[in-house]
């Protein structure tokens, strides 16, 4: 037989944070420049994020993918709190082009993965939960293994992730096919 050598669209190398926040509704983040990408998933309500110049509005279901080495910053709408979960990641895979500027509506049979994500973490690290950020209250959110974290934790976020972000491109392009020929 001969060996057939795994494409890896994504590698993920390194885990920055790990968080799923409440927003108060009057909640405002003045920003940041980090050199990771962050995913940004709105697991409740809406929130408005700045990425550069660029002010999107992002609701209840959506992910949008932040850049790295650019300003971008989260403000609730004002009217509802809103809960939001957020992965700070390395990955310079080439792949991850696909996801600039774009605001995903994550698919409902994707949302398993995202909790996977989430449960990982929580048996891992220290994480902040459901804390409440008002104004600009900030918390330390360093990750911080447990005393005894899931053995092999890590690593299923980190595969968790990549899955997600393959499955997010091939729904992508198949809902792009269906376009073409509908």
């Amino acid at each position: 037989f001969k060996k057939f050598k795994s494409q890896i669209l994504f590698d993920i190398s390194a885990i920055g944070t790990l968080h799923y926040l409440e927003f108060d509704k009057n909640y405002a983040f003045t920003g940041e420049i980090l050199d990771l990408w962050e995913l940004a998933y709105i697991d409740k309500g809406e929130v408005i994020i700045t990425e550069g110049t660029k002010e999107k509005r992002c609701k209840q279901g959506d992910i949008l993918f932040l850049q790295p080495n650019i300003y971008h910053n989260i403000k609730a709408d004002g009217v509802d709190s809103s809960i939001v979960f957020s992965i700070i990641f390395e990955c310079k895979s080439k792949a991850m082009e696909e996801f600039k500027e774009k605001i995903i509506k994550l698919p409902k049979n994707l949302r398993p993965l995202v909790d996977e994500i989430i449960n990982a973490g929580l048996k891992t690290f220290h994480i902040p939960i459901s804390i409440r950020y008002i104004n600009e209250q900030r918390i330390e959110l360093e990750l911080k293994l447990l005393e005894e974290p899931l053995f092999g934790g890590s690593q299923l976020i980190k595969i968790y992730l990549e899955e997600l972000l393959i499955k997010l491109l091939q729904n992508d392009r198949i809902t792009q096919n269906k376009k073409q020929f509908f």
